[in-house]
């Protein structure tokens, strides 16, 4: 792209550092280590006393994600984005969000070359006839046309109907993209062709803050430092939720006309757009963040079988089986938490995976053999565990983090090269037969057995099931013999570690329907809902009454993970913004 290219698409934007240095803050204090804990300033159930009126945790102004770029792109356009030269997306409590990361110097240059693919392979597309074809203006290829396709497609990308002189800009790169260029200030123009100003318009605003960044100004309540977020810009945080993407065109019309601005317009809002197919897109996002199955395909994993596979056709059927699932229960069933963690269906999508499944019925399975809830499905149980022999002690760790918002820290980095000696030891002679008593012997003592006893015997209950997610009675032990396997186990409360569903269990199906069926869970996986509805910890005080609020509305329904939705999007912070120190 020439340097005159470069400028003009520049005066389209503000700079980004402006952007970054008005509206961003410092950071947030460090996570709890146990936001679910009944009393704690964290725990979404009991509100600081200290907060009263008008609660909102403190944010700073965020970049879209990858896969926000991605869909709003499919939804404005209808062409795919390779997102993958993009900046890296950052994450809050294993959330996607850019809340904290900073532009880097090669920013610039990655959006550039994702806008400039993108744009090429729109004009080239059906979907760019079918554009003209809707847009009168567009019977003449002229700058009109121009004008009216940026103030189209801008009101989307933009999250917010585009002001005169922006138009007047974008009308101005049309215009010395296809013709000689008459202003003293620029060279010559491109002298292209129609499709070829229509490329640079569309390079324009994708490369805009105005599209990358989320600008949330709202206006002044009577609480300093919190603004109020105006129609616009509800819209905004409404379809980066449910549609991972840009407002539609029922959601512009709503802001436009004041018909967004109450919490009843919120919720009526919301609940049409859970019924379009694209809100798809937020339980599966949320629901592969929150139990970490995203990453499948790089799971290191024992060798399969003799005789079986596995490749990415079966990796691609297990994360299906997970995303049906999910969608079964909360866009097609009850929406309820505790079905979510005990049902027995499944879908098995490919016959290669069936010795993985366990079912060898292609399609949707009302019953699996031995599946009892979505953390049973082997995309969880592969994504959470190990290839070694220590996996109990990682589905642990997953059942204390992802359950129950606990945080057991890591072993001390002086004692790195200890453990890989006594790992390396125990691999070579093994101590004892069994997975259970050989993890029991390393972790006995201290410094390992205090945390380890957190997490091993959650982790025990967990072993009915072997590295790959398959059922099983038994194990090889390591003199080669088989072994029944003793799924007993206990949830130890330690130190402020502690929940309602403490104490011992008899096997795996007690201690999955304990979790199914406690508080602390529920408590727990609301928190996970309000850090993905709001990008951000939310088990800060300020916003402990908004996530009360929506646990109280998903008790009150019984467990359905739907009125937690709507309860966080009615609320104070949802509605509102803390604005950075200054």
């Amino acid at each position: 792209m020439t340097r005159t290219t470069l400028s003009l698409l520049a005066a389209l934007a503000m700079p980004l550092s402006a952007c970054v240095g008005t509206l961003d803050g410092g950071p947030l204090a460090s996570e709890p280590t146990n936001p679910g804990d009944p009393g704690h300033p964290g725990d979404p159930g009991t509100p600081d006393p200290s907060c009263t009126g008008l609660c909102v945790q403190r944010s700073r102004m965020s970049r879209i994600t990858s896969a926000e770029y991605d869909n709003s792109v499919l939804d404005v356009l209808g062409v795919d984005a390779d997102t993958g030269a993009l900046p890296a997306d950052g994450a809050v409590a294993h959330f996607a969000s850019n809340e904290f990361v900073e532009p880097g110097e090669s920013d610039a240059d990655r959006f550039e070359l994702v806008a400039s693919a993108v744009a090429a392979s729109f004009v080239a597309s059906e979907s760019f006839g079918r554009e003209l074809a809707a847009v009168p203006e567009c019977a003449s290829h002229d700058a009109a046309c121009a004008t009216e396709l940026a103030a189209r497609w801008g009101s989307r990308l933009y999250r917010r109907d585009l002001d005169t002189d922006e138009l007047a800009a974008y009308a101005q790169l049309f215009v010395w993209a296809t013709e000689s260029g008459s202003d003293p200030d620029l060279t010559d123009g491109l002298r292209g062709s129609f499709e070829d100003g229509i490329r640079l318009l569309v390079m324009a605003l994708l490369q805009s803050p105005n599209f990358l960044f989320v600008i949330e100004r709202g206006t002044p309540t009577e609480v300093g430092g919190v603004v109020a977020l105006g129609p616009a810009e509800l819209a905004a945080r409404l379809s980066r939720l449910v549609f991972r993407s840009v407002p539609d065109s029922a959601l512009l019309e709503a802001a436009r006309t004041g018909r967004l601005s109450s919490e009843d317009d919120l919720e009526r809002e919301l609940r049409r757009m859970l019924d379009d197919p694209r809100s798809d897109r937020m339980w599966l996002e949320f629901a592969r963040e929150w139990l970490d199955t995203g990453h499948l395909d790089s799971v290191p994993v024992a060798t399969p079988p003799e005789g079986q596979a596995w490749d990415a056709g079966v990796v691609a059927a297990l994360d299906e089986d997970f995303d049906a699932l999910v969608l079964h229960v909360l866009r097609d069933g009850d929406g309820r938490l505790e079905t979510l963690l005990t049902s027995e269906a499944g879908q098995l999508s490919d016959p290669r995976a069936a010795w993985v499944m366990g079912t060898s019925t292609l399609g949707w399975n009302e019953h699996i053999p031995s599946r009892h809830g979505l953390i049973t499905t082997p995309a969880v149980l592969v994504a959470n565990g190990r290839p070694s022999f220590s996996r109990p002690h990682w589905r642990g760790l997953f059942v204390r983090e992802r359950l129950l918002c606990q945080i057991v820290p890591p072993p001390d980095p002086s004692l790195a090269a200890s453990i890989a000696t006594l790992r390396s030891n125990e691999e070579e002679h093994p101590s004892a037969v069994t997975t259970r008593a050989r993890l029991d012997t390393m972790t006995a003592n201290e410094p390992c057995a205090s945390c380890h006893r957190l997490t091993n015997p959650i982790g025990y209950g967990l072993d009915r099931f072997d590295g790959f997610g398959r059922a099983r009675t038994a194990e090889i032990g390591s003199d080669g013999a088989p072994y029944a396997i003793d799924t007993s186990g206990t949830i130890a409360a330690g130190g402020s570690l502690h929940t309602d569903v403490d104490g011992p269990f008899a096997d795996t199906d007690a201690l999955l329907d304990r979790l199914a069926s406690s508080e602390s869970v529920a408590r727990c996986t609301t928190l996970q809902l309000a850090r993905f509805t709001l990008q951000r910890e939310a088990s800060q005080s300020e916003d402990a009454p908004s996530v009360s609020a929506a646990y109280g509305r998903m008790a009150e329904s019984g467990g359905d993970l739907r009125e937690a939705l709507v309860a966080l999007v009615r609320s104070d912070a949802f509605r509102h913004r803390r604005l950075g120190e200054p």
